[in-house]
């Protein structure tokens, strides 16, 4: 999905793509984006032309008390979600980012990634893309990851590993609809009930729900106060579907046309019978879809985890001691 917002933003942009100097690096490609900011913005980067740490300075003396996002750590590896996950923060420190940047160019900056992030943010296409990918992260990344990883522990709630195909004929029925109409992803009753049902089975996930984005809190640059803090992720959404800033509010149309790619291409995807997830979709009637599970199987399914996490723990466990489980 990520790959093909990117590759249809390029068949968009390819006259103005072309008039951008190749040396600058400009692409509509995420992942770059990502590695991009975390190489200037991202204080643990380690990236000699990078000025995270100024930055960081330069926050706490001109905007004390302003939240930012975290930068995600999109240059030591890649997976599947980090598109997503990523897109948060950038388009959240936006506005910071283009001030520091067009303050170093005046006191004599302006190196290739400099320009190469200044024309980048600058783009209203560029801040639609990470609008859309923010909202996949919120609405369905985040629910997702804490099914996958709470699904052992829900056997009190009627729900185990059988259970999960349910999660995905639901995000596959909103994607159906939004093919239709891309303005349904800009709709927040929308998008932030598509696992609605799932919720209200199980309150634990209700629950979770509402403790991110009505109770976490999260402390501003400069300061540890508790009347200092504030909702990081409430503040995410309201600015993802009520925007109030202008280079977000001007990227409604745009993210209205890509939410449409990115919901058909979903679909492509859960459809692709070289992969695990056609299985479980209800609209191809495999066999591990919940039209072919029975009770048997569900019942048998419930307090097993859904994922390996524990076994991952364990494996870094093990690489943080010197010691490894992978044979010689």
């Amino acid at each position: 999905m990520i790959t093909e917002l990117g590759a249809h933003l390029s068949d968009v942009l390819d006259d103005d793509l072309d008039q951008i100097h190749f040396t600058l690096r400009v692409t509509t490609d995420v992942g770059d984006i990502l590695r991009a900011v975390e190489k200037y913005f991202g204080i643990t980067a380690n990236y000699a032309k990078g000025k995270g740490s100024m930055f960081y300075d330069y926050m706490k003396r001109y905007h004390p008390n302003c939240y930012l996002y975290p930068v995600s750590r999109a240059c030591g590896g890649s997976r599947q979600d980090i598109g997503v996950e990523g897109a948060v923060a950038v388009l959240m420190n936006i506005p910071y980012y283009l001030e520091f940047i067009v303050w170093r160019i005046s006191c004599g900056g302006g190196g290739i990634l400099e320009k190469n992030l200044y024309t980048i943010l600058r783009s209203v296409e560029m801040v639609s893309l990470l609008r859309v990918l923010s909202i996949y992260h919120v609405t369905l990344c985040l629910p997702l990851r804490w099914l996958a990883g709470n699904c052992g522990d829900l056997e009190e709630f009627g729900f185990g590993v059988a259970d999960m195909p349910m999660a995905v004929d639901l995000m596959d029925d909103a994607f159906g609809e939004i093919v239709e109409d891309g303005d349904l992803l800009l709709d927040e009753d929308y998008m932030m009930n598509v696992f609605k049902s799932l919720a209200t089975k199980i309150p634990p996930f209700e629950e979770y729900l509402t403790y991110m984005f009505d109770s976490k809190q999260s402390s501003p640059v400069g300061s540890r106060k508790l009347e200092d803090k504030i909702l990081p992720w409430g503040v995410l959404r309201d600015e993802l579907f009520h925007p109030t800033r202008s280079d977000i509010v001007q990227s409604n149309s745009v993210s209205a046309e890509l939410a449409v790619h990115g919901a058909a291409r979903f679909r492509v995807e859960f459809r692709d019978e070289t992969k695990a997830t056609a299985n479980y979709v209800a609209a191809i009637n495999r066999k591990k879809c919940m039209n072919n599970a029975t009770d048997e199987e569900r019942v048998a399914s419930r307090g097993v985890d859904a994922s390996n996490s524990i076994s991952l723990r364990i494996c870094m466990l093990h690489q943080r001691w010197g010691y490894s489980l992978l044979p010689r």
